[in-house]
């Protein structure tokens, strides 16, 4: 557009005045100071594909549009004004629609605006310039409304103000001619049909309305159908281009406003389309059972590695065992080879978990609902956040006390891990549970069963207590229900039966308590609700607390390891000199054998006694080779 600056403020009537700039601020500053309700506003239209149309915000009004003049759109308009002269104007457009001419250069902007304005429903100050103009217009010939418009010094001043108000027109162009023109698409009511709506052009340079034939709902639409039909055709300018549709695009603001609306386009459409699916879904169960096994989607956990220790799932439901199994021609007598080997991999797993260390806890004959005795304690140097976060513990397990350890003294002189778990195998305890912390928050949690392990090393975090928790529920003394889920692998399985050791076997269930240990990606979730039935078909939760996040780092066999630190050092050995009497062959054979029964007995003592550390699983950084390796 041309560029303004300063100007003197122009007479009524005055000589052409400075061009408007296609812009919705110019457009917004010049209706809202006139009269316009801040409820309405003009926004820019990027083009005429559907999908830029559809951004545009609804419902609209009446649309303003710039494009260039051109030998062919001239030659056109004055056959039409011709016709319309001889003819007369359409007796569909209605004749109360306001319609002026103009009379005044470079005014087709303000000509347009109060087209825009003064033919649509939108709230107009009725003690505005804008309205008072109007009043005055009422009877008036478009001749004569022109005349008005150049008498009134407002319009121009307006008109002015406007297009020296953006930062593109900071200098008053010295010709003020320019090919760029404005005009109006409203919608009206027919003129025959009163029932009906027609869509009528403005333009202040043309004998009167232009009738382009009945309206729709959707005015963009129609509007878009005329301007490719009757102006693109004619023009072979870019600036009606640049003007309508790139106008804004170099701002960065602006694209980021095009790329919100076309994501809240599309979200609202997908909406719509699960909405009607939904409707569809519940006439016939069996178009969501269908929908439901062909869309599955493709996340971490159900593309992870096979590990050859999975035993919830069968091992042929992995995609790197389907081709080889799907190989194997079924026999008519007898199994497949694949069929053979996974039940053998069954029953040594069954094999094992029988005669693995919980095993006596499922296999107990005493009184079911009987808790087992869970001791719970912290390191030496523990926090006020540790002693309530194993408070709260005791609450979650229905057998669990907890005892404070001393903080006198130094560590060394605490008991370690190791004589704690002796101790308290030797008073009935089934389980250790010691909670570490760091920074003045529980860090980790060692989880040892009793009385001959194993020894569980688990990494805490995102701790919340439940006091913490907005709309908690309180809890009863009912020993709550347990859930399990998500382990899959031996150690998953391990893991699972040891935190299984923790609660009775046979839960409460008139108190409704429930606790969740939920493995994703080797993470464990712990929840504990509330739940109620508020129908034979729905049932609701309540969050009791506490929660938090646990991390399995090791997997150690028997007891912690009981390191004697200060044991007095072995007598010092002084070697034979060579010219000293060699010993018989019967001498060093007894000896050797001796040595070597010395040595088998004291590995048996140290493992019994929990002196040395046997890991069966330790977590290493190596072993993540990839985002879709778990253990759990």
């Amino acid at each position: 557009m041309a560029e303004q600056t300063k100007t003197a403020e122009p007479k009524a009537g005055g000589g052409p005045w400075i061009p408007l700039e296609s812009n919705p601020e110019v457009f917004n500053s010049w209706a809202h100071k006139l009269g316009m309700a801040q409820t309405a506003h003009f926004e820019d239209i990027y083009g005429l594909d559907p999908e830029l149309l559809a951004m545009v915000t609804k419902p609209v009004k009446a649309v303003l549009m710039i494009f260039p003049i051109s030998p062919q759109m001239e030659q056109s308009r004055r056959v039409d004004d011709e016709k319309m002269r001889k003819d007369g104007v359409s007796p569909n457009v209605d004749k109360y629609i306001f319609f002026i001419e103009q009379k005044i250069g470079n005014a087709c902007g303000t000509i347009g605006l109060l087209h825009a304005l003064l033919n649509s429903d939108v709230t107009i100050n009725p003690l505005s310039s804008l309205a008072q103009f109007q009043e005055k217009c009422m009877d008036l010939s478009p001749s004569d409304r022109a005349d008005l418009l150049a008498k009134t010094a407002l319009f121009a001043q307006a008109h002015s103000a406007a297009a020296t108000s953006t930062e593109s027109s900071s200098t008053v162009p010295t010709n003020l001619d320019t090919d760029l023109h404005f005009t109006c698409f409203v919608p009206s009511i027919d003129g025959v049909n009163r029932n009906a709506r027609r869509l009528v052009e403005l333009d202040g340079r043309r004998v009167g309305p232009v009738d382009h034939g009945a309206a729709t709902d959707d005015i963009l639409k129609d509007v878009s159908t005329i301007v490719k039909e009757k102006y693109l055709k004619l023009s072979t300018s870019m600036q009606f281009f640049t003007m309508t549709r790139n106008k804004q695009m170099a701002n960065r603001e602006k694209r980021i406003e095009l790329v919100e609306r076309v994501k809240r386009q599309k979200a609202a459409e997908k909406f719509k389309e699960r909405l009607a699916r939904k409707r569809k879904e519940v006439k016939d169960p069996e178009m969501k059972k269908k929908r439901i096994e062909e869309n599955v989607p493709i996340t971490i956990d159900n593309m992870r590695e096979h590990d050859p220790t999975m035993l919830t799932a069968p091992t042929d439901m992995h995609p790197n065992h389907r081709a080889s199994s799907s190989k194997t021609a079924v026999k008519s007598e007898g199994a497949t080879e694949t069929d053979v080997k996974q039940e053998t991999i069954d029953s040594e797993n069954m094999h094992d978990i029988a005669n693995d260390p919980f095993a006596a806890y499922f296999h107990q004959t005493g009184d079911p609902t009987l808790p087992p005795k869970v001791l719970i304690t912290t390191s030496p140097r523990f926090t006020t956040a540790t002693r309530e976060f194993c408070e709260e513990l005791v609450g979650v397990f229905p057998g669990a006390k907890y005892v404070q350890r001393s903080k006198r003294g130094s560590n060394h002189k605490c008991p370690s891990i190791g004589k704690l778990a002796t101790w308290a195998g030797e008073r009935g305890y089934g389980a250790l549970v010691v909670v570490n912390d760091d920074q003045k928050e529980p860090n980790a949690i060692t989880m040892v069963h009793l009385p001959e392990g194993p020894t569980a090393y688990f990494k805490l975090t995102s701790v919340q207590l439940t006091k913490r928790i907005f709309g908690h529920a309180r809890a009863s003394p009912h020993n709550p229900e347990l859930i399990l889920n998500g382990f899959v692998t031996r150690l998953g399985h391990a893991v699972g039966r040891m935190f299984q050791t923790l609660f009775p076997p046979m839960p409460e269930f008139e108190g409704r308590q429930v606790v969740t240990l939920h493995n994703q990606r080797d993470f464990l979730f712990f929840r504990r609700h509330r739940y109620v039935f508020h129908s034979t078909e729905k049932a609701g939760l309540q969050e009791i607390g506490p929660r938090f996040t646990l991390k399995l780092r090791s997997m150690r066999q028997g007891l912690p390891a009981v390191n004697k630190l200060g044991a007095p050092m072995r007598e010092l050995e002084i070697a034979k000199d060579e010219d000293d009497e060699d010993p018989s062959a019967e001498t060093r054979a007894a000896e050797a054998l001796a040595q070597e029964q010395e040595q088998e007995q004291s590995l048996k003592k140290a493992k019994k006694d929990g002196k040395r550390d046997e890991f069966a699983w330790v977590w290493k950084p190596e072993l993540e080779v990839n985002k879709r390796t778990f253990f759990l």
